[in-house]
C-alpha cells in the first residue's frame, strides 16, 4: 500500500511516529462490548502517524494490517450486535 503525505506528494521518505496508548472513551465502550478481542481489533485498526522526510509534516495513514484490523473490528461487533438482536428477538417471540 503506497503511503502518500497529502501536503507535498513524497512517498519515499517519512518516518513511524509511535503514538501514545490513551484509554479513551470509544475504546472503553467497545471494550465492554466486545471484549478482549473486540478491544484489540479496535486499537489495531487505528490508522498509523508518520512524519514526512521532506516538508516535517506529520499526517495519519492507514496501512494495510490497520485495514484488516478495523475489518476484524467491523465485523466482530456486527456479530455482537446481531446475537443481540437476535436474544431480543427471541425473547419477545416466545413471550406468552
Amino acid at each position: 500500500m503506497k503511503i502518500e503525505c497529502p501536503h507535498c506528494g513524497e512517498i519515499k521518505a517519512r518516518t513511524e511516529l509511535r503514538q501514545p496508548f490513551d484509554f479513551s472513551f470509544g475504546f472503553i465502550i467497545l471494550a465492554l462490548l466486545g471484549g478482549m478481542i473486540g478491544g484489540l481489533f479496535y486499537m489495531l485498526g487505528q490508522e498509523s502517524k508518520f512524519q514526512c522526510g521532506q516538508c516535517d509534516k506529520v499526517f495519519f495513514s492507514p496501512t494495510t494490517v490497520s485495514r484488516i484490523f478495523f475489518i476484524l473490528c467491523v465485523i466482530t461487533y456486527t456479530a455482537i450486535v446481531a446475537v443481540i438482536v437476535y436474544g431480543i428477538w427471541d425473547s419477545l417471540r416466545s413471550a406468552p
